[in-house]
């Protein structure tokens, strides 16, 4: 007499790429998945020279800065990211600087806002 009882199949037998459950417009499979979305580095995660840079959007807004700005006016600056967002953190010498800077932090590829909330002008 045969057994109605399904054993379990161990876990290091079992497929690496199970069915997923179906829904319209959506690939099946994880092998059937796109992976276009990760065949390319996100623009705010690109460094500057190309290579994927988790903090790669801050150096380049960095870099940017020290090409146009003269350095004295933004020793005291710090330039981090948090996702698309440049978040600028110091002291500057006039407003105008700053308006220069939001300006050049907005034209990086990459950038979705500049937060200046952490800037004090003296």
């Amino acid at each position: 007499m045969k057994s109605s009882v399904q054993m379990p199949t161990p876990l290091n037998e079992r497929p690496l790429v199970e069915r997923l459950p179906s829904r319209p417009n959506q690939p099946s499979t994880v092998k059937e998945m796109p992976y276009a979305l990760f065949s390319t580095i996100p623009p705010e995660r690109i460094g500057l020279n190309g290579e994927y840079d988790h903090n790669g959007l801050s150096k380049r807004v960095l870099a940017a800065f020290r090409e146009s700005v003269a350095i004295a006016e933004i020793e005291d600056l710090r330039v981090t990211q948090r996702g698309r967002v440049v978040i600028l953190m110091g002291r500057l010498p006039h407003s105008r600087v700053l308006a220069q800077l939001r300006k050049i932090a907005m034209s990086m590829d990459g950038t979705g806002d500049v937060e200046t909330t952490g800037i004090r002008i003296s």
